[in-house]
């Protein structure tokens, strides 16, 4: 019986041990589309990550996990913060997770991506999936946040993605691209949403096209938009960080 205990109390030992977050420098961590939230509120810098699960019966199922940091350089984690409702429109990987506060509370825009094609694809071109842009929120940057709705924010007949927060002249927009796969040239949009980020208000508004850089060169079968973010200068200027 006394062997019993012991080896009872060295797994949990062992198990409190596995389940504390773990210490990590920057350079260690493997991410794509990074985002990291500087929060005011807590003096923390928060950076998000896709992370992906499977539910009881196999399925992969989106998620989110961040890791917290006071100086940019150490940083601990991972802290699971959201996994899509099994019950909205689509539950597949999360792409470009972005966590925004806004008006007391945090917003995750996350773009959810499926297998499931909606129209026929043409011979020797990417299959046309479900893919879109979808807010979610909580009240701390932990999470759990919740969702409004069970679609996307952004248009359901568009496969859009990397949708980003920003706000003009007390109005808060999403910015996003409509991706290259379904429009060949792909485009950067502007919709405008609800006070409370809850839905879209009206329809998209092209701001330009892939195409419209002047690097971009003239041969190309297709043009891509990604990754877009908005910055306001100390003189003023609005400017636009994308691919």
């Amino acid at each position: 019986m006394m062997i019993r205990r012991l080896i009872l109390c060295w797994s949990l030992v062992l198990l409190s041990l596995w389940a504390m977050p773990q210490s990590y420098d920057l350079e260690d961590i493997y991410i794509r589309d990074p985002y990291i939230l500087a929060d005011s509120e807590s003096g923390w810098y928060y950076l998000y990550r896709t992370s992906s699960s499977k539910n009881a019966d196999g399925v992969a199922i989106g998620g989110v996990e961040l890791f917290r940091s006071r100086d940019l350089k150490k940083w601990t984690g991972p802290q699971k913060v959201f996994t899509v409702p099994e019950d909205n429109w689509i539950t597949g990987p999360v792409w470009a997770p972005e966590v925004h506060y806004y008006k007391g509370k945090y917003y995750l825009f996350a773009t959810l991506n499926s297998h499931l094609t909606w129209k026929k694809k043409k011979d020797d071109w990417p299959a046309y999936t479900f893919r879109g842009t979808q807010i979610f929120y909580a009240d701390k940057p932990e999470g759990p946040f919740l969702p409004f709705d069970r679609i996307p924010h952004t248009p359901m007949d568009y496969m859009a993605l990397d949708g980003t927060l920003w706000e003009e002249e007390g109005k808060p927009y999403m910015v996003y691209c409509r991706e290259w796969v379904e429009v060949v040239d792909g485009t950067m949009e502007l919709i405008e949403l609800q006070p409370d980020l809850s839905s879209a208000v009206g329809r998209s508004m092209r701001l330009f096209c892939a195409s419209d850089a002047p690097w971009a060169p003239d041969d190309r079968p297709s043009y891509v938009t990604d990754g877009c973010f908005l910055y306001k200068t100390k003189t003023g200027k609005l400017l636009m960080i994308w691919s």
